[in-house]
């Protein structure tokens, strides 16, 4: 329900992009739970995948894997908070500043050196390698 009333909020005035109808909202499909492929096909497919919470608890998993599968990830605040990926994210909080953003990043591409910024920061702070050291670290400690 939450994602629904964002949504609202974030078509209300009908400026989003130029390619969005307000009144039909075509260009939106609200997916309920697809399966693993069809949600790394939407991923990888999206110019812009937008994240959003209400709660930060914690690192969520689909924001690292939009991080390692798609583009552009747009997110608030509450979704990195406690983690490093501010820093391979695009963070807004305002309405106004978030469809600003979009329309902005519809008609970029992702940089080769952005792209790369972000496997380092993977790599260092997420990645299974990493999670197994401390792992092993922590057992012989």
């Amino acid at each position: 329900m939450a994602i629904l009333h964002f949504l609202k909020m974030l078509l209300s005035d009908c400026l989003l992009i130029s390619t969005f109808n307000c009144q039909t909202q075509e260009n939106i499909t609200l997916i309920a739970n697809p399966e693993d492929s069809k949600l790394n096909e939407l991923i990888s497919n999206a110019q812009i995948n937008f994240l959003y919470t209400n709660q930060a608890t914690g690192l969520k998993l689909k924001l690292l894997n939009v991080l390692y599968n798609g583009r552009f990830c747009l997110v608030n605040s509450k979704m990195v908070e406690g983690t490093t990926l501010s820093k391979v994210c695009i963070v807004k909080n305002d309405i106004d500043e978030i469809k600003e953003t979009i329309t902005e990043l519809s008609g970029m591409e992702l940089s080769d050196e952005d792209i790369e910024k972000r496997k380092r920061i993977l790599e260092e702070d997420y990645s299974n390698s990493k999670s197994y050291r401390t792992i092993i670290k922590a057992l012989k400690a």
